[in-house]
């Protein structure tokens, strides 16, 4: 499941560009995300195994990023997590998968003042509302939007929105029965209130409509409220994932 699960999101949140290196594949975009800009090694290959990590740190240099792999317990070879701590590399980000079985139609519980809007296609008032929660800059916001808008399957854009402009917005990629939930955001002066469980009901009930029968989303190991709202849902962690980034000289 766990190489399955990488490849579903790897096609949710593409890089811009993307090198194959011998069974990994390495992606760039702009420096916007470590997902998007990091080495996904899902094969063992056949070439010299510190060779092909010089490679991908030329290339990663050439395009001006620092070396970043995102590694599972399923990453390949198998001593690579090791060879990459003896290069140096820092690791960072452990983040948990979590999946969603059966995934099930359900009433959606309506808050009063709000009215929730879902877009098949990225809409400028879901991007300003996510850019503008996440405090991008001008660079960032650039690379977000034209990751968005190279996702190839299925997206419901969904945005809970009141008089006082909107307050909640998720993003959900539908994929071979699979929906992938990424960028949920509350406005911060609105949390608390119960609306990050809204608009996860929301997104998940346009990924039912959308033909999804289960679900998966990705949460930084640590961030208390967003793991307790996921399981209440109904998510059990299934692996962990990491990033080991070589960082430059200070």
């Amino acid at each position: 499941m766990i190489r399955r699960l990488e490849e579903l999101a790897a096609n949710a949140w593409p890089g811009l560009r993307s090198v194959q290196v011998d069974g990994w594949v390495m992606r760039f975009a702009e420096g916007y995300t470590r997902r998007a800009n990091s080495v996904l090694p899902l094969f063992s290959g056949t070439s010299d195994l510190e060779a092909r990590i010089d490679h991908c740190e030329a290339l990663a240099h050439t395009r001006g990023v620092e070396p970043t792999f995102k590694l599972t317990s399923a990453a390949q070879p198998g001593n690579l997590d090791e060879a990459l701590e003896r290069r140096g590399y820092v690791r960072e980000a452990d983040t948990n998968v979590m999946v969603l079985e059966n995934l099930q139609a359900s009433e959606v519980k309506r808050v009063p003042g709000l009215r929730c809007r879902v877009d098949e296609h990225l809409s400028d008032p879901w991007f300003a509302f996510y850019t503008q929660s996440s405090a991008l800059t001008e660079r960032q916001s650039t690379a977000a939007r034209a990751i968005m808008e190279h996702i190839v399957p299925a997206c419901r854009y969904v945005l809970l929105e009141g008089e006082d402009g909107p307050a909640a917005c998720a993003l959900t990629v539908v994929e071979d029965g699979w929906t992938g939930v990424f960028d949920v955001v509350v406005r911060k002066d609105l949390r608390g209130r119960g609306l990050g469980c809204r608009i996860m009901e929301s997104v998940l009930s346009e990924a039912v409509a959308a033909g999804a029968k289960r679900s998966y989303l990705q949460v930084f190991i640590g961030n208390t409220p967003a793991e307790e709202l996921y399981r209440r849902l109904g998510y059990t962690v299934v692996y962990p994932y990491w990033y080991r980034i070589l960082k430059a000289a200070p």
